[in-house]
């Protein structure tokens, strides 16, 4: 019997963004924490390949880093996440 994973809605203070903008460390490991799992499986499902999974999580998470001042409140802060990890795939 296979079983499924249930899926979790994932909260993320908008405000995370500015923080990490602001060089809070301790806000991107919340970031990281809160968004781990589920970037992960998307790139898993991508990929099919835990190595190349994980090597994009890392680069997903350098560019979420380098470029969190152009994420835009308005938007869903996990699917920006995840357009970006797609991108690098």
């Amino acid at each position: 019997m296979q079983q499924t994973a249930k899926k979790r809605k994932v909260y993320i203070d908008k405000n995370l963004f500015e923080r990490i903008r602001l060089g809070d460390q301790d806000a991107f490991r919340e970031l990281y924490e809160l968004t781990y799992t589920p970037l992960y499986a998307f790139l898993l499902s991508y990929t099919m390949n835990q190595e190349d999974a994980q090597d994009l999580l890392q680069d997903t998470f350098i560019k979420i880093f380098k470029n969190c001042h152009l994420y835009r409140e308005q938007g869903n802060p996990m699917a920006w996440m995840m357009k970006i990890a797609k991108n690098l795939f």
